[in-house]
């Protein structure tokens, strides 16, 4: 089992002070735990976009889609949890929550359901499923 990240090293790639060249050491180790902070929290040069993106670690891609560092076009159509990490993005596409409350996977629907709480347009869209479960 591989070691993870130091605490340290976990809020180092959190700092937005860090200068390129750090976050560049901090990519360069390929630890998926540091490689999602470094996306969530740090605005990236294309170089190191890419190498982080690269990894086809879905959690990576979620914290990319999330803080912004992922273009909203670039996100995968086919891909609804990709689509659930944009949901709150101010770019999200505007058909986006219609897309995911008709998705046929009721686990996507399921999930876009807890951000029914915090989001009534949400909540109004999931009423009427046909998934009790969803619409509860």
């Amino acid at each position: 089992m591989p070691l993870s990240a130091s605490p340290i090293l976990l809020a180092l790639a959190g700092n937005p002070a860090l200068l390129p060249e750090h976050i560049d050491a901090l990519v360069a180790t390929s630890d998926p735990e540091l490689s999602r902070v470094v996306a969530r929290e740090q605005r990236l040069s294309p170089a190191q976009f890419d190498r982080i993106a690269g990894s086809g670690n879905r959690d990576i891609l979620v914290a990319l889609i999330e803080s912004g560092n992922l273009a909203v076009e670039r996100i995968p159509n086919d891909d609804p949890w990709a689509l659930l990490a944009a949901i709150d993005r101010i770019d999200a596409p505007v058909d986006l929550l219609a897309r995911l409350a008709s998705w046929p996977d009721t686990e996507v629907r399921l999930a876009l359901g807890e951000h029914a709480s915090e989001r009534r347009d949400v909540a109004q869209i999931l009423a009427d499923d046909e998934c009790c479960s969803v619409a509860a």
